[in-house]
């Protein structure tokens, strides 16, 4: 009988019979409960010693070998195959019966398909007038290579017993393996046996069917394998719709952007215009005054220089009045307001089309204090003003300084304190004498306070004292902490108790000390991180308040931590701090912006 497929030697060299590890023809198969084969010696570079296990390397399934791969089966499908395939490679194979007759062997021109032997031409005769084998199959071996009787040898084929040699014609139930006639009557005596025909034909059936059913699991894995290709192309036209969507949004909030940038510099143009032109009204106004003054003062000069008696007893009524009324001619200070730029956080369409930028245009503010009454009062150290506002924001009160430039600022009653250079000045306020006192030392900046309506406290910076001047501009005494000589006394604040707080910007510290110079306590950290404390203050129950790195800490009267009242996160930049008698601490940025929050009682 010839075979349908002259090309099945090819087919099953590279389909079945080459081990997908070493690539090379299988050696010794075995065949995983997967279903794929490979040569013992290679699933034996697989196997994990430790663990007894083997993962296939097409489809990861986990085996236990209990520890040796010989306890994987045997494939006796790939074995035959291999039996067939190596057989028919042999095109110049010598006869079997004349090697086992130990005569000179002849070249083989036929080949037995029940015996699986080559034949020479006198053996090949024999063959078939033997009685023995007088019903065998034997073919030229011209055709047998060819493949032309593929499909009979196979079904000639038989596989032998490892331990007896003996063919393999019965299947053992019990064990599940095929066994031979010897296996039968030893170890398999007592198991159940069935003829090795008999046991295919109960089993083959199921087997198909079970084949068969994988039509179903086929189709519906084609299925899913379908709906990922949907899925698949469904992906990429989001991610096309997403980007156009993208490039489309973006491109509105470029241009909203773009026209919140005209937008905001026309504002900011108009309002320097508008500040460029009062300035320079006041500034023609100050000018008129400077020159009437100085004309009066040249045309007084020469009366007094060149007059007679008389002339300058008749002028000095009309000197004195025209001097006075000079002298009390009041020019408004100039609103010092400068532009400052606020930019919201949270980008998003609506904020950048109406509220992602906007201008404010506020005072610069060098320090700031509150009257008993709750007013505040904002120390303008570009402008050398001062200015008053009850605590909704009403202006109500411009001192103008000329050309001097207040850095810190305290009040003592209804009398206003404030520091500039090396300088304490004292004034209460629009129309009101300014009496100068010098201080000690030449340091940058003098933070002052005020204890009750006794005496106004004096830093000296990096000389780690405090001055205390009474109402009657008097010195009264100094107070230093003891041993503390090294460090830079940069903000202050005095509590009720008549102890001092001061803020080290140099040691980074804040600390507590009596008015003896007995120090209470010296407060270093404030949780996690580094800790950098600028200006404090006190309330009336005499907890501390402290600016530190962006964010509002609140200390026991003692000076030790207690908790973090506010965090701006970089959205607004803390510079000054004061708590009013009504427990509301006010905050400012360092263009004057200013905060009030309501603090409750610490518990």
């Amino acid at each position: 009988m010839a075979a349908t497929d002259p090309q099945l030697s090819e087919l099953i060299e590279e389909e079945f019979l080459k081990c997908k590890i070493c690539f090379e023809l299988y050696k010794s198969p075995r065949i995983l409960p997967c279903l794929h084969s490979y040569c013992e010696q290679c699933l034996e570079k697989l196997l994990e010693k430790g663990k007894g296990t083997i993962y296939c390397p097409e489809c990861r399934t986990e085996t236990c070998v209990q520890g040796s791969v010989r306890n994987i089966k045997t494939s006796f499908f790939i074995n035959g195959l291999l039996d067939l395939f190596e057989s028919k490679r042999k095109k110049e194979a010598v006869c079997s019966v004349c090697v086992s007759l130990k005569q000179s062997p002849e070249a083989a021109s036929s080949r037995c398909l029940d015996c699986a032997d080559f034949l020479c031409r006198s053996c090949a005769e024999g063959h078939r007038c033997s009685k023995l084998t007088l019903s065998h199959t034997v073919v030229s071996l011209q055709d047998y290579t060819a493949g032309r009787y593929d499909e009979e040898a196979r079904l000639r084929q038989e596989q032998h017993c490892h331990s007896h040699q003996d063919t393999l014609r019965f299947y053992c139930n019990t064990c599940s393996t095929p066994i031979c006639r010897d296996c039968r009557m030893l170890e398999h005596f007592s198991h159940h046996i069935l003829v090795m025909a008999d046991a295919v034909k109960a089993r083959k059936p199921q087997v198909e069917g079970l084949i068969s059913s994988l039509d179903n699991n086929i189709k519906s894995i084609g299925q899913q394998e379908e709906a990922m290709d949907s899925m698949i192309g469904q992906l990429k036209e989001s991610q096309s719709t997403i980007q156009d969507c993208v490039s489309k949004y973006v491109s509105v909030l470029v241009e909203q952007l773009y026209a919140q940038r005209d937008y905001i510099c026309k504002e900011l143009s108009d309002f320097v215009q508008q500040q460029e032109k009062s300035y320079l009204s006041i500034k023609q106004a100050l000018h008129n005054h400077m020159d009437s003054a100085q004309s009066t003062k040249d045309f007084s000069r020469k009366v007094m220089e060149m007059g007679k008696d008389y002339e300058i007893l008749q002028l000095e009524g009309m000197i004195q009045s025209h001097i006075k009324r000079l002298q009390d001619l009041n020019i408004p200070a100039a609103e010092g307001k400068m532009p400052h730029l606020v930019i919201k956080e949270g980008l998003n369409k609506e904020s950048v089309g109406k509220q992602m930028f906007q201008l404010r245009f506020e005072h610069h503010c060098n320090s700031l204090s509150h009257f008993e009454n709750g007013d505040i009062i904002i120390a303008d150290y570009k402008n050398s003003v001062i200015k008053r506002f009850d605590i909704k924001g009403k202006y109500s009160i411009s001192t103008s300084l000329m050309n001097i430039h207040p850095c810190g600022i305290a009040v003592c009653g209804e009398e206003m304190s404030f520091t500039s250079k090396a300088f304490l000045y004292n004034t209460k306020g629009e129309h009101s004498d300014i009496h100068r006192i010098p201080l000690r030392g030449s340091h940058s900046l003098y933070a002052i306070a005020s204890y009750k309506r006794q005496y106004r406290a004096v830093s000296e910076g990096t000389a780690c004292t405090i001055s205390l001047y009474d109402l009657k501009k008097r010195l009264v005494g100094r107070v230093q902490p003891y041993n503390y000589l090294v460090g830079d006394f940069s903000y202050l604040a005095v509590n009720s108790r008549e102890e001092f707080i001061v803020s080290d910007t140099l040691k980074k510290c804040i600390i507590v000390f009596k008015k003896t110079g007995e120090i209470i306590n010296v407060c270093e950290s404030a949780g996690p991180g580094k800790f950098a404390p600028s200006c404090v203050c006190v309330d009336h129950r005499d907890y501390i308040y402290a600016i530190e790195s962006g964010r509002i800490i609140q200390l026991s009267p003692k000076g030790e931590f207690l908790t973090e009242l506010l965090n701006f996160q970089d959205w607004y930049m803390p510079v000054h701090i004061t708590v009013n008698p009504e427990g509301q601490l006010i905050v400012s940025d360092h263009v004057g912006y200013i905060m009030i929050y309501r603090i409750n009682p610490y518990e």
